[in-house]
Formats: structure tokens, sequence, C-alpha cells
């Protein structure tokens, strides 16, 4: 077996057998990083210790890597800013001893855009990210390094978050398989909580469905059985096109989209074409507004201890801390949003939409 290509579920098989060792797939996991990554720029902190993962576990003796975004003890936790370049965790989260306990095996922390604010992984601190199928263009963002190392077979699977599409946007864009749960879906990746975090959830980027239906399995609140093969039931599914910016997508995407609905209609679903919800332009503003308090917060927190200097944030971050408006406009905005969300999707099972109106730049 190809073992670059091998996803999560498939590696944990051939150690549970004895086929393979797992410092071997260690082993091989930091080769790939050794000549790859000086192309990608995906990888931003390397872990060459290898601890003991526990026997007879879900993912026992897989590597994987984390987003930058994840407190992972001993290792530096940037989140991608110059301002905590020099930061190091000191305790895992209730989500990263989860992972610790299933068997995976971290090799490495992710490169993120920064504090996770924007849509394509490029940072002052950490150089740009590029997409593996072609270096020209972009990984997305924030969880481009993630999406960037599955995609190229350093790791079957890494850790990723998502708040406003960060694990969506770069699967879309690097061809790898991204999930967001629903919110509170799954134990908390955070030491810490407010809006922002509260509206961001912690999963994985994979190559394989069967490695993100067992990621969560391991991660989730509540216990679960693990979804194991694709549901019998005939769906009835509503599809649109239109962004919420109001654009439709380039002709590639469009394509993607229809040949999408075709195969499901091949398979016996129900595909019913539909205009999308239309929504407050406001919403994007209130966003931000959610972000930027978040921001203020945390640069709050850091600069009652030493100031924080102008050139360890970027322009856009620093903005978005002037921009803050009020939090409870903002609350209100999202819950008029989902209402309406809510009240558009209910006579379906699922929602079909391109993740992105266009090619990645």
């Amino acid at each position: 077996m190809n073992l670059d290509m091998a996803d999560g579920v498939a590696q944990a098989e051939l150690v549970a057998r004895g086929d393979v060792a797992p410092s071997e797939l260690f082993a091989a996991c930091l080769e790939r990083i050794e000549r790859w990554n000086p192309l990608l720029r995906a990888v931003v902190t390397v872990q060459r210790e290898r601890g003991r993962p526990p026997r007879a576990k879900p993912f026992s003796g897989v590597p994987f890597l984390a987003k930058d975004s994840l407190s992972w003890p001993g290792l530096r936790w940037s989140m991608g800013a110059r301002m905590l370049a020099s930061n190091v965790a000191e305790q895992h989260t209730a989500f990263g001893r989860r992972l610790v306990d299933a068997g995976l095996v971290l090799a490495g922390k992710t490169a993120m855009s920064e504090l996770g604010l924007l849509a394509s992984t490029e940072t002052l601190l950490e150089g740009v990210t590029h997409n593996p199928w072609d270096l020209s263009r972009s990984a997305g963002g924030s969880s481009g390094g993630s999406a960037a190392a599955v995609a190229a077979g350093i790791v079957p699977l890494a850790h990723a978050s998502d708040g406003g599409g960060s694990i969506r946007v770069p699967a879309s864009m690097c061809g790898v398989f991204g999930f967001k749960p629903s919110r509170g879906r799954t134990v908390s990746a955070w030491l810490a909580s407010d809006d922002f975090v509260d509206m961001t959830a912690d999963h994985c980027v994979t190559r394989s469905v069967r490695d993100s239906a067992r990621f969560l399995a391991i991660t989730q609140e509540l216990a679960e059985p693990e979804v194991r093969e694709p549901s019998r039931a005939r769906l009835r599914i509503g599809a649109w096109t239109r962004a919420m910016t109001g654009d439709e997508p380039a002709p590639e995407v469009r394509a993607a989209f229809e040949r999408t609905i075709a195969l499901l209609e091949s398979l016996g679903h129900r595909v019913e074409v539909m205009d999308g919800p239309v929504y407050d332009p406001a919403l994007a503003e209130a966003f931000y507004t959610v972000a930027g308090a978040s921001v203020r917060a945390l640069v709050g927190s850091i600069d009652a201890r030493r100031p924080v200097q102008h050139d360890e944030l970027e322009p856009f971050t620093w903005s978005l801390m002037r921009g803050a408006g009020a939090l409870a406009d903002a609350r209100g905005r999202f819950a008029e949003a989902s209402r309406a969300y809510r009240e558009l999707q209910a006579p379906y099972d699922v929602t079909l939409t391109p993740t992105l109106a266009s090619l990645p730049p």
C-alpha cells in the first residue's frame, strides 16, 4: 500500500495487524514534511519526538497535524501572529486530549492566517502557503496549511477550525474533504470563550469521508454511534448557486455543481433547484464586529503584561479592532440570518451549494 495516500483508517488497520509499526508511519511522515514543506510552507512547527500512542484505539499510531490555533503543550502557539511568535502552550484543551486518547500522533502544527481572520493563508510571520495542485494558487484559509498538507499526502488528516469558512474554503481549494460540525457538537478546543470562539467549530480536513466520520466520533460532546456507511435513505435536496454576496459562480464551478446534481439524481435522490436565501449585506459587518471584539480582548490581555507594538499585527487585524461595533446588534443580525436560513431549509433533508463561487485565486 502507498502510505502517502492511505487514509487514517487504513493506516490504523495496518498498525493493528502488525503490518506497520507506528514508528515507521511517523518516520515516513517526517520524511514527507522534509520533502514537500519547502515548496508548500504548510507546516510551521515540526514535532520530531513521537510519543507512545495507546494501543487498540481508533487511530492508534496515525500521524496527524494540528492547526496552530490549537493549544498543544510544549509547542509554539502563535496563531500566525508576530505578537505571539514566542508563545508556547502549556496545556491541552479537552479537544486535544481526545485526539491523544484516540491514538493520533502529532507531527507538527500547520500554517493559518493571522488569528484565523482571513480566507488566505499568508502571514508576515510564516510567509505564503501554496496550493499543492498549483503552487501559483492560494490554498485558502484560515486552515490552509492543514488542507495543503493533507492534499499533498504529508498526513492523512489534519485538525482544522471554522468560524466563517475556515475549514470549507481551503478544503474546496485543495480538493480534500472538509466538514464543519454544528456549533456545540464537539468538545471545546479552546481555553477561553467569547462570541467568536463560540461560533467556531473545530474538526479536521481529510482525504476520505470515513476519516472525518471517525474523527467526529472521538471528539463529539455526546456519545453517539460512529457513521460507518452511507445511508440508504433517498433525500430531498434543495440546491442553489447564488453566493451570499449575490454573485453567481464561475463557469467551471457551475459545471462541477451540475455534475454533482446529476450524480445525486442517478443515486435516486430528489434535487430541487431553487433561489437561495437573501441576506442583509450588514451580515458580513456583523461577522467582523464579533471577530474584532475577540481580537481586541486578546490584545488587551497581552497588553496588560507588556505593550503590543504596532508591527506585531497586520494592518487588517488592527482595522478590525478599530471598526468593531456593537456586539448586541451583531448578535441580532446573526439570529435573523439563522432564522431565514432555517425557514428556507425546513422542507429539505440536505441543501447543496457551491463552496466558493470562483476558482482559487
